[in-house]
């Protein structure tokens, strides 16, 4: 899905899901014409995000516990 699409179903607007990108607290694909492309999955992670702030987590934390499980493969329990 488009941004645009992503915006109304998560009910966040464009420019932060952008900003949102820049953290790297979400990610897209893009397209052959440059636009970014989103999963369903990323309803999800923007849930997750909205869900997190409202328990008082600030985005920087939120980048800190998402980079750190991402590059940290030792914390994964399979």
């Amino acid at each position: 899905m488009k941004i645009g699409e992503l915006a109304k179903q998560s009910g966040v607007s464009a420019s932060t899901l952008r900003f949102y990108e820049s953290k790297g607290l979400l990610k897209s694909n893009r397209n052959s014409n440059g636009y970014r492309q989103y999963t369903q999955e990323s309803v999800r992670q923007i849930q997750l995000i909205k869900f997190s702030q409202s328990l008082g987590f600030t985005l920087d934390e939120l980048c800190l516990l998402y980079t750190s499980d991402a590059a940290d493969d030792s914390l994964r329990v399979d």
